[in-house]
């Protein structure tokens, strides 16, 4: 895996499309910077930043899993009393 170095950032259009236009994100050693392509505006957030809303999301699929086989436990219980 190749270590980005400060100063230097990669490029890539994404195959996801907002508004029917290509997402161009720019990787850069901290941040992530996307924008939408033939557009001026960009948009950062730190890579821990999105990596903190990547493990929440992991975590809000966990729970909600859990609290669904929690609840068909507890009616499989009721059904055969």
């Amino acid at each position: 895996m190749t270590v980005l170095i400060s100063g230097k950032t990669v490029r890539r259009e994404l195959g996801a499309q907002y508004r029917g236009r290509p997402l161009i994100v720019e990787i850069g050693s901290h941040v992530l910077t996307f924008r939408l392509k033939g557009k001026r505006s960009r948009f950062q957030i730190s890579a821990v930043a999105c990596f903190e809303r990547a493990v929440a999301i992991e975590a809000a699929a966990i729970a909600k899993k859990r609290k669904e086989e929690r609840i068909a436990r507890r009616k499989a219980r009721q059904a055969g009393i």
